[in-house]
């Protein structure tokens, strides 16, 4: 009877024990001699996980992937380099500054990284039921913005509270939180945070702060289903907002607002009643927004539509390569297509699942892209492309 007890103990325990998840694993493919003119998969990371976030390229040139509840960086030979686990909740949005340190936010923390995943300081706010977030993390002028209900946390690279800045002025005496906060977009440009929020159900406004915490102006927005930010770089903020409700007094619209501006410089009227997937800026001058199906191109100085194209199975943002022009972005069944500076399709390549996630365009000439199957290709592009 002992021994059955001990063999019964053992059983339940292994039982319970966590599962560990299988390493991913790297599939490395042989160039095709005299492909010059198609794009070719170098190599394909299987099992890493399905993004949260977009990737991005830290200051030391490795890739880092928000993933479900960590946050993982991988080298351009396709090596996971480390792999970090959330404090709480999702991560998104992890910004990096020029000393290597990465900060990485998460539902109602932020945890510092060093370059080689090791943790650093830690700031935590204990959550509250007012509201969501996008889990945005902005940074500028040496410091780090974070929206929560409670408002604008603004942080030094120390960790330190540099101020706590509610989301209107009508709440600098009040006692309570917000009964009802929702953050869709930021972004930080010069000295000024620029922040789509709403602290009511149906309203949302682009609440402005400078780098003290300072609430500078607001334009209001009305209802709202989604809103995305550009920053030009002379300090232009584009926005696109898609209503919640559209119909003929209430469009999608893109608006510009010119460096220390409160009101829209040019704003154009985007006949579609199609979810928007992303806003992407061109140093050449153009703002790509694309939407389920379909990407328009806008002249950054009037707002006119330079052309807009139909792309069936579109899901992703685009990503643009301010080298060449070109446009790259992600279809539900798999293929990634590549669009030259005129809206035309120049070629596609099919992968295993949908791309929902923008690719990533590499100073070293390839183009990272992940699909919703949990995997990472990297793309030589044709040599019409470079």
């Amino acid at each position: 009877m002992k021994r059955f007890l001990i063999v019964l103990t053992v059983l339940l325990l292994l039982i319970q024990m966590p599962t560990a998840q299988a390493a991913p694993s790297l599939k490395e493919f042989d160039a095709t001699p005299g492909a010059g003119n198609q794009a070719q998969i170098i190599w394909e990371l299987k099992g890493l996980g399905r993004l949260s976030g977009d990737m991005q390229f830290a200051p030391n040139g490795q890739i880092l992937l928000p993933l479900a509840g960590q946050l993982a960086a991988v080298d351009t030979g396709g090596g996971l380099q480390w792999n970090v686990k959330a404090a709480g909740g999702n991560l998104s949005y992890p910004v990096c500054t020029a000393n290597g340190s990465i900060y990485a936010p998460s539902s109602s923390s932020i945890q510092e990284l060093e370059p080689d995943g090791a943790p650093g300081w830690a700031f935590t706010v204990y959550p509250s039921a007012g509201g969501t977030t996008n889990q945005w993390l902005g940074y500028g002028q040496d410091n780090l913005y974070f929206p929560l209900a409670s408002g604008l946390y603004i942080l030094d690279l120390d960790g330190r509270l540099v101020s706590l800045s509610p989301w209107d002025t009508s709440e600098l005496q009040a006692t309570k939180l917000p009964l009802y906060y929702n953050f869709l977009a930021g972004t930080v440009t010069g000295s000024a945070c620029y922040t789509i929020v709403s602290t009511d159900t149906d309203q949302y406004q682009m609440s402005v702060f400078d780098a003290k915490g300072n609430y500078l102006w607001d334009y209001g927005l009305d209802g709202l289903k989604q809103a995305y930010i550009a920053t030009g770089g002379d300090g232009t903020v584009f926005l696109a907002a898609e209503p919640t409700i559209i119909n003929q007094v209430s469009h999608d619209i893109v608006y510009s607002f010119a460096p220390n501006s409160s009101q829209p410089q040019w704003q154009t009227y985007i006949d579609e009643n199609i979810n928007f997937l992303g806003l992407s800026l061109a140093t050449a001058g153009s703002l790509y927004l694309a939407l389920a199906g379909k990407i328009y191109a806008l002249d950054t100085k009037t707002g006119a539509i330079k052309w807009d194209v139909l792309f069936t199975d579109l899901v992703s943002p685009v990503a643009v390569d301010n080298k060449t022009g070109y446009i790259y972005a992600g279809c539900s069944d798999g293929r990634l297509i590549a669009v030259d500076p005129t809206g035309k399709l120049s070629w596609e390549l099919s992968l295993d699942a949908s791309i929902s996630r923008a690719p990533l365009v590499g100073a070293d000439g390839f183009l990272y892209v992940a699909t919703d199957s949990d995997n990472l290709y990297k793309v030589k592009l044709p040599s019409s492309n470079e």
